[in-house]
């Protein structure tokens, strides 16, 4: 019963808020946002919401959020162990 366009403006809300929490150098907040990216996802996915097309690129977006994320991870462990 979850309504699908809410459903798809919180994935929009998330991913933005992702980004905004990795240009502040906040990795664990922003990976807290892949997360919820990837349950809103799901919750779509079995709603029967998305087209073939569309499941594709919503996992290209979880994909890149969590890459992002990995990268800055990575990048502040460098950061921390060259203190």
């Amino acid at each position: 019963a979850a309504s699908v366009d809410m459903l798809m403006r919180h994935f929009d809300d998330h991913e933005t808020e992702c980004g905004r929490l990795l240009e502040l150098g906040l990795t664990l907040p922003a990976y807290d946002q892949v997360l919820k990216c990837s349950h809103t996802f799901n919750l779509l996915d079995a709603r029967g919401a998305l087209s073939v097309s569309e499941r594709a690129a919503y996992i290209g977006r979880v994909r890149n959020l969590a890459r992002s994320v990995a990268r800055a991870y990575v990048e502040s462990l460098d950061a921390h162990a060259a203190v």
